[in-house]
This record gives structure tokens, C-alpha cells and sequence, in this order.
């Protein structure tokens, strides 16, 4: 899997986390966001467990099994 830095729009909250599987910074801080890709760079420790941390978070999220639950209970609730 592949570092993921990103901003926190949309759902990105809802799969990734920050230092657990990804770096995720507030929307419009550019300061932080560079230095969330400096520490990507050049920290490979950092650089190969967030990979392979994302990686498992979207395998999850993505999941036929995980989508057709998910997809169960919120036709369920309502």
C-alpha cells in the first residue's frame, strides 16, 4: 500500500486516521500539509506502516461483506 496524506473533507474521516493510517491535516493549512509530506519523505519507518495501515483501512471499508452490512443496517434504521 501506498502513504496517504490528505486534507479531512468528505469521508475521509470515516476511513483513515491520523498517525494510524494516514496523515490527515485541516482543509487549507498548507503549512501542515508540507510538513506532513516532509515526514513522509524522509521517515521510511513512517512512509511503510502508514502504507500498509491504509491499505487494510480501505480493504475494510471496501469490502463486499463490510458495504452489504453497512448498506443492511442503514436500510434498517429507517
Amino acid at each position: 500500500g501506498f502513504p496517504i496524506v490528505s486534507t479531512d473533507v468528505g469521508c475521509v474521516g470515516e476511513v483513515l486516521h491520523h498517525e494510524a493510517s494516514a496523515l490527515v491535516v485541516s482543509p487549507g493549512d498548507a503549512k501542515v500539509l508540507a510538513t506532513q509530506l516532509e515526514r513522509v519523505c524522509f521517515d521510511g519507518e513512517l512512509r511503510q506502516r502508514l502504507g500498509i495501515a491504509a491499505k487494510h483501512a480501505v480493504q475494510q471499508q471496501i469490502s463486499s461483506h463490510n458495504t452489504t452490512q453497512r448498506l443492511r443496517e442503514w436500510l434498517t434504521r429507517g
